[in-house]
C-alpha cells in the first residue's frame, strides 16, 4: 500500500510541464516494482511494470524536450532509460540481446552528452556504452556484417574509450577490411578487392604455395541434349596472373580425355577467346 500510494503521488506529479525529476522518481518507482515481481515468480507483472517505468522515462524525456527543460536535466532520464536496458542486455540464460545493447548504448550516449563533467554518473554511463558497443561489434563479426562492424568501430573510436584501444581498433578495423576485400574476391571482383586492401591481400609473403592458388575466376557450363547425344560446353575465365597454368590445366584435362577409353569418343578440344584482360579458355 504505502509503494502504491507513492506512484500514485508520483503520477499526479509527472503531467506535462513537470520538471524532469517527476518523471525520473516514477520511472524509478515502476522499475523497482518490476524487479520485484520477477523476484516472486511472476514474470507477467514484471514485463508490465517495466514497460511503465520505460514509458515515464520516455514520456520525461518527450516532455522535457517540448518545454525547453535544461539539458542536464534531460540527460538524467536519458540516464535512467540506460540503466533499464543494462537490465535485458544479458538474458537469464547468459545469451546478450544485440536490441538491449543498441538501446543502452545510445540512451548511454545521450546522457553524456549533456552531464556535466564532474557528475558522478559518468564514469559508469561511459562503461556501459563501451560495454554495449562491444557486444555489438562482435554479433556483428558473428553475423559477418562487415559494414556495420566498420561503423560500430568508429563509434567506439569517437568514444571515451576509444583513446584507450586506439591499438586495439586499429587491428580489428584492419581485419575487416581484409575479411571484406576476402568476400570481394570469392564474388569474382578482384579488382575492387585489390582496391580495398591491396597491401593487405597482394603480400607475396601472405599468399598460398603455387600449386595451392586457384587458377580460375569462374565457370559457365551449358549443356544441349539432342537426337545425337549431348554436347557440353564450359567458359572458363582465368585469373589474370595465373593464364599461363590454367591454359595448361585444361590442357593436361583435354588429352587426359581424348585418351581414355570412356572419353575417347567425346570430342573434347580446347579453344580461347579473348576475355577483358586475360584470356577466357573455352572448354567443349
Amino acid at each position: 500500500p504505502a509503494v502504491f500510494q507513492q506512484i500514485q503521488a508520483a503520477e499526479q506529479a509527472a503531467v506535462p510541464g513537470a520538471a524532469a525529476p517527476a518523471f525520473a522518481q516514477l520511472g524509478e518507482l515502476y522499475a523497482g516494482l518490476a524487479e520485484a515481481a520477477v523476484a516472486e515468480g511472476n514474470a507477467g507483472a514484471g514485463e508490465r511494470f517495466y514497460a511503465q517505468a520505460v514509458a515515464a522515462y520516455s514520456d520525461g524525456i518527450h516532455q522535457g524536450e517540448s518545454a525547453g527543460t535544461p539539458a542536464q536535466d534531460v540527460a538524467g532520464l536519458h540516464a535512467g532509460l540506460a540503466a533499464l536496458y543494462r537490465g535485458r542486455v544479458v538474458a537469464v540464460d547468459g545469451t546478450s540481446s544485440a536490441v538491449y545493447s543498441e538501446l543502452m548504448t545510445s540512451e548511454a550516449s545521450s546522457a553524456l552528452q549533456n552531464l556535466p563533467a564532474d557528475d558522478a554518473r559518468r564514469a559508469e554511463l561511459e562503461r556501459w556504452q563501451a560495454e554495449g558497443l562491444r557486444l555489438l561489434l562482435t554479433d556483428a563479426r558473428r553475423r559477418g556484417d562487415v559494414s556495420v562492424a566498420l561503423n560500430l568501430i568508429d563509434r567506439l573510436a569517437n568514444s571515451s574509450a576509444g583513446a584507450g584501444a586506439a591499438d586495439f581498433l586499429a587491428e580489428e578495423r584492419q581485419a575487416l577490411v581484409v575479411r571484406q576485400a576476402l568476400e570481394l574476391l570469392e564474388r569474382g571482383d578482384r579488382a575492387a578487392a585489390l582496391a580495398l586492401a591491396g597491401d593487405a591481400i597482394a603480400d607475396p609473403a601472405l599468399q598460398a604455395p603455387g600449386e595451392l592458388r586457384t587458377l580460375f575466376a569462374s565457370w559457365a557450363a551449358t549443356a544441349a541434349m539432342s537426337e545425337a547425344g549431348i554436347t557440353l560446353d564450359i567458359d572458363v575465365a582465368s585469373l589474370p596472373d595465373q593464364v599461363e597454368a590454367a591454359r595448361a590445366a585444361l590442357e593436361e584435362v583435354v588429352k587426359r580425355w581424348q585418351e581414355g577409353a570412356a572419353t575417347r569418343t567425346a570430342g573434347a578440344e580446347l579453344q580461347e577467346k579473348a576475355g577483358g584482360d586475360a584470356t577466357a579458355p573455352l572448354l567443349h
